[in-house]
């Protein structure tokens, strides 16, 4: 079986991606067995961080020229985004005209091409 040059380089990128997720570390203290990088330096800079590598997987995306895998990095992206999105919910709460406050639990992002 060969493994074409722009399939190991997909694999690269998804691992790109997979690093920026762990960057957005969803709390957890340690990840098999050694600490988060959340836990080892200052939380906004591995946000940052985590963003600066997902747009440079982005970029290197596009650079395969292929549309249909443009498209299924760009909503693989997408879905990762929401379910942190959605593991936070319950950090959210909305506070009423009254004063009285509940969990937000509205907000969930749609988009056509699903």
């Amino acid at each position: 079986m060969t493994i074409l040059p722009t399939q190991y380089r997909l694999a690269e990128i998804t691992e790109v991606l997979h690093v920026a997720s762990l960057l957005h570390d969803d709390g957890l203290a340690l990840r098999r067995g050694v600490p988060a990088a959340p836990r080892i330096f200052p939380p906004n800079l591995c946000v940052f961080c985590g963003h600066f590598l997902a747009a440079i997987a982005s970029l290197l995306v596009v650079q395969l020229r292929n549309p249909e895998v443009t498209r299924f990095m760009s909503r693989a992206q997408a879905d990762y985004v929401e379910g942190e999105i959605l593991q936070t919910k319950n950090l959210f709460e909305v506070v009423s005209l009254d004063g009285t406050k509940r969990p937000e639990k509205q907000w969930i992002w749609r988009c056509d091409d699903r």
